[in-house]
């Protein structure tokens, strides 16, 4: 399944690895993109890929014995698969296969409530001086949604709203080096309000959306659809923020105070 948003944002990735010299053996990726990031990396790199995605529903649900990186454990260069995955299971990494690369296509705003889970299973999940990328919605997407109901963005932010800077510490607190942080920003124009829904229900936050401006879906299609029929576009911002770092195991890393996150704005 094709899906736009994840398109554009994994051929945006491809750019910025094409500046990476650094060769993997193996790479993850985190979070399920439709295919957006496993097929740029195909085409770029001769490496064992293997795609691990969470299952929200099975949260609740008690840990298995058998983990998921026992499945994945395999050393075969042109093994690929998918696994989906209880987000608690991400605890059984220890002694557990690393990764020269592990690749996250704006699976941080979908899992967004799970950010330091998230940030600790990436660290553990790569070999020291391996590469992490990913990427997540900044603080300008969908500006033109929020003022359809007269709710700015101000104190009160949606949880997959993430600043740039904040990411950056984060990435430094948890124990990557050399972060590197830039923005692409860019104007999606839809004719029918279903694509729209569409695009917001695959990037996950359209449940989230929907209980911050405090309206129920049908409110939501409902001023979608008066739009729809008046307009000939609705036009909806989306801010990509992308960054990249190295991981060092801490007891090698620089401190916080010597590191310097760079930021470039395209």
């Amino acid at each position: 399944m094709n899906n736009t948003i994840f398109h554009i944002t994994a051929q945006l990735l491809k750019e910025k690895l094409e500046f990476i010299t650094v060769k993997p053996n193996q790479i993850l990726i985190v979070g399920s993109d439709y295919g957006g990031s496993k097929n740029i990396l195909k085409n770029l790199y001769s490496a064992e890929i293997i795609e691990i995605d969470v299952n929200e529903k099975r949260q609740q649900e008690p840990v298995r014995k058998v983990s998921w990186l026992d499945k994945i454990s395999r050393k075969n260069k042109s093994f690929q698969s998918f696994q989906l995955v209880n987000f608690k299971e991400f605890n059984f990494y220890q002694d557990k296969i690393q990764y020269d690369f592990i690749v996250s296509n704006l699976y941080l705003s979908r899992m967004a409530q799970y950010k330091e889970q998230l940030f600790d299973a990436w660290q553990n999940l790569l070999k020291p001086n391996g590469m992490l990328f990913f990427s997540f919605l900044g603080l300008d997407s969908f500006q033109e949604i929020y003022q359809l109901f007269n709710q700015p963005l101000k104190n009160n932010i949606p949880s997959y709203h993430m600043d740039m800077h904040d990411v950056g510490d984060d990435l430094i607190s948890t124990g990557f080096i050399e972060p590197v942080i830039s923005m692409d920003k860019m104007t999606m124009s839809y004719k029918k309000r279903a694509s729209l829904i569409n695009d917001l229900t695959h990037l996950g936050v359209l449940p989230m959306m929907l209980s911050w401006l405090n309206i129920s879906y049908q409110e939501f299609d409902n001023t979608l659809q008066k739009i729809e029929q008046t307009e000939k576009n609705f036009n909806v911002s989306y801010e990509f923020i992308f960054a990249h770092a190295i991981y060092q195991d801490r007891n090698h890393s620089p401190s916080a105070k010597e590191q310097e996150i760079k930021f470039y704005q395209k």
